[in-house]
């Protein structure tokens, strides 16, 4: 794992071992270490007092707070008594520190939730999966914190186990199905074939999925998420199309003029080529046509026109002769790379033709317009005759 996705899953990684986020406060020369709360340990506050009790808050950092002074209190079921007891007596900016860190976890918590998805398909979570043994030890069993198998398992945690048991089943049916597969080979080696194909592309379809799983996650690290920003609009983003229905999709889209935002910056780009070209085109014709006259008014001026072509003697084609290579590739060379790739590729402008789409948003497909032959007589009516001088 790379220093990038480390960071971007620093707080997953605490939230799986030891199963919380934690952070050390230190005041009037002691030292308190805090964690983070699941969803069990706030029923378990709510069983004891309520939502609208004004110690409400206090009950909520007594029961965050794990070590004081180098002393683990997990496990201890006396523990949040004494801590609470003692927050009441203490200052104010002492339990506001503490409950600005218990809510500063809330909110790392959630964020951290969004990268669950994308973690579970790294190659650093099947590791520690396969270094509990495959489920057979506890997550617990890999941190030295006294008393923190006393806290269960958090959600996270939890979604975690079940995806890596229902990975290691998935597994072991897609061993027994390769075995299966050897067997049909030795029937039918078409049928081989044809299975063996729809699984790669199964399979491809799945990789494809997770990498843009991660994508989305390394993106959102990077730049936040993009759902909160008022400026990026639902078109704004990149759609990669793999199954057959995706590419149905994006054809219909193409046709109807629905442009995503890689779509868009990649067309505004061609304009721009081909506006920069057509500048550059005109700009040639204009020095053409300067020429042109230039040469005219030469030619009034000496009275004779000024020949195109100047004959050459016997000798200086021998010279030229010379001069040329006797052997390798001759090459004619039509225009230059860049102006015959630009007519190519970026001059012609696709259209969709017959296709469009229709109402319901299916796919239609117009009969060509026939157009039928003029007639003789119609042929005969509307030639014209060119008299020459």
């Amino acid at each position: 794992m790379t220093d990038f996705t480390h960071e971007m899953y620093r707080d997953l990684s605490e939230l799986l071992i030891p199963g919380f986020l934690s952070t050390s406060l230190e005041i009037d020369g002691h030292r308190y270490g805090l964690r983070s709360l699941s969803q069990q340990d706030i029923q378990y506050v709510r069983k004891h007092v309520n939502d609208g009790d004004p110690l409400w808050k206090v009950h909520l950092v007594a029961h965050s707070v794990w070590v004081a002074d180098g002393l683990p209190l997990l496990g201890n079921p006396f523990a949040p008594r004494v801590v609470f007891d003692h927050l009441l007596r203490c200052g104010k900016p002492l339990f506001r520190a503490m409950l600005g860190t218990v809510y500063g976890f809330f909110v790392r918590m959630q964020e951290a939730n969004a990268y669950l998805e994308a973690y579970l398909y790294e190659e650093e979570s099947r590791r520690v999966w396969r270094g509990l043994g495959s489920g057979r030890y506890p997550l617990h069993s890999k941190t030295s914190i006294p008393g923190v198998d006393a806290l269960g398992l958090n959600p996270l945690q939890s979604a975690w186990v079940t995806w890596n048991k229902l990975e290691d089943d998935r597994d072991a049916q897609e061993y027994i199905w390769s075995n299966t597969k050897v067997m049909v080979s030795l029937q039918s080696h078409k049928g081989y074939e044809s299975l063996q194909n729809k699984d790669k592309t199964r399979q491809q379809n799945e990789d494809g999925r997770r990498g843009s799983v991660k994508e989305r996650a390394r993106n959102r690290f990077l730049y936040g998420d993009q759902k909160d920003d008022p400026n990026v609009r639902p078109g704004n983003t990149v759609r990669k199309a793999r199954t057959a229905d995706e590419l149905e999709d994006e054809m219909r889209r193409w046709i109807a003029g629905e442009l995503d935002w890689h779509d868009q910056i990649v067309e505004a780009y061609k304009n721009r080529i081909r506006q920069e070209q057509e500048e550059r085109e005109r700009q040639k014709e204009e020095v053409i046509a300067e020429l042109r006259a230039k040469r005219l008014q030469e030619q009034d001026t000496l009275g004779a026109q000024k020949p195109a072509l100047r004959p050459i003697t016997a000798e200086e084609m021998e010279e030229i002769r010379r001069s040329m290579p006797t052997s390798g590739a001759k090459f004619i060379t039509e225009a230059d790379p860049a102006y015959r790739n630009f007519n190519r590729f970026i001059r012609p402008t696709v259209q969709a033709g017959n296709l469009s789409v229709d109402a319901a948003g299916r796919i239609v497909e117009k009969p060509p317009a026939v157009q039928h032959p003029a007639s003789l007589d119609e042929q005969i009516a509307g030639r014209k005759v060119v008299v020459d001088g």
